[in-house]
């Protein structure tokens, strides 16, 4: 009974099961809606504000939609960027992608990378332990099953 028991934990790949956690559609979900949410506060992955790294929104912008502040950037116009934002699992870990291309109501095309910069994507450092928390709880339950 020890021996086949030892056997089973001597078997287990801890890091095919993080890898097979990382792949679930539920996690890749909540990561991006992580993003999204980090977002809607107004800051970027590294925890800064957007309208310190890029600007307010324009007067144009704000005569347009009276609801927005300008000092509270959160890159949502019409939706379009926030519908592209997804995590996909990758070899190694995740990755969160979208499509930074706006087309602006003048059909100006702008590359929100370029203003706000590529940390608009990825999640912040308490987003990031809540996404451990789920991995480790998730990877105890899985090896707990094997044994």
């Amino acid at each position: 009974m020890l021996k086949e028991r030892l056997n089973k934990v001597l078997k287990i790949d801890p890091i095919e099961m993080v890898r097979e956690i990382l792949s679930d559609r539920d996690i890749l979900i909540w990561v991006a809606e992580a993003n999204k949410g980090q977002l809607k506060e107004g800051t970027n992955s590294l925890g800064e504000k957007l309208s310190s790294i890029g600007g307010e929104y324009s007067p144009i912008t704000l005569d347009i939609n009276p609801t927005k502040v300008a000092d509270v950037v959160t890159l949502y116009d019409k939706g379009d960027f926030y519908k592209t934002i997804i995590a996909q699992s990758i070899i190694g870990g995740l990755e969160i992608n979208a499509n930074p291309m706006k087309i602006e109501d003048s059909g100006f095309r702008v590359n929100l990378y370029n203003r706000w910069g590529k940390d608009i994507l990825g999640l912040n450092e308490e987003n990031l332990q809540k996404l451990i928390d789920k991995v480790k709880n998730k990877l105890i339950a899985k090896i707990r099953k094997e044994i």
